[in-house]
């Protein structure tokens, strides 16, 4: 099961790609959902559609999720997607270092949106020249992506 972070579905979400993630199971937190559609800005009504009709909200223990925010000097609602990567068995999609950081130390594995890029078109799902323009629309929309890995992220999309 995929598991995602506000950031993947705040950009995802401006350029209207929030479907790349009905590839797999994919699911989050309530703070993801209250940090996305509540108390969000631009592209919310598209997340809150993808609530209604596909990406599934699962509970995790908040006060456990306290403590590990707490302890990792992390938001509660990265804390709680933690949790629920865990409790899934999942894998963690996000583009926030420190949250790869903290789930790694704790033995989840992880995956930065380029490489889920890369993973879609290795499965067949979108064709690289999609990736490559994804890749840019999501630059444009203020997703941070190093400039060094962009540029090896569209090397290896030109090459495949």
């Amino acid at each position: 099961m995929l598991v995602v972070d506000s950031c993947v579905l705040i950009h995802l979400s401006r350029i209207r790609k929030l479907d790349l993630l009905r590839v797999d199971d994919c699911c989050t937190t309530d703070d993801v959902y209250k940090e996305t559609v509540i108390e969000g800005k631009r592209g919310k009504s598209q997340i809150a559609e993808a609530f209604k009709k596909w990406l599934i909200k699962k509970d995790v223990d908040s006060s456990i999720a306290s403590e590990v925010a707490q302890k990792e000097g992390i938001e509660m609602a990265d804390a709680t997607v933690i949790l629920l990567t865990e409790k899934v068995n999942g894998m963690l999609l996000t583009n926030d270092k420190a949250l790869i950081l903290v789930a790694r130390s704790r033995g989840i594995p992880c995956l930065w949106m380029t490489s889920f890029l890369l993973k879609l078109c290795k499965d067949g799902k979108i064709k690289k020249e999609e990736a490559l323009d994804i890749l840019y629309e999501l630059v444009q929309s203020g997703l941070n992506i190093e400039a060094k890995i962009y540029a090896i992220l569209e090397k290896k999309l030109r090459m495949e």
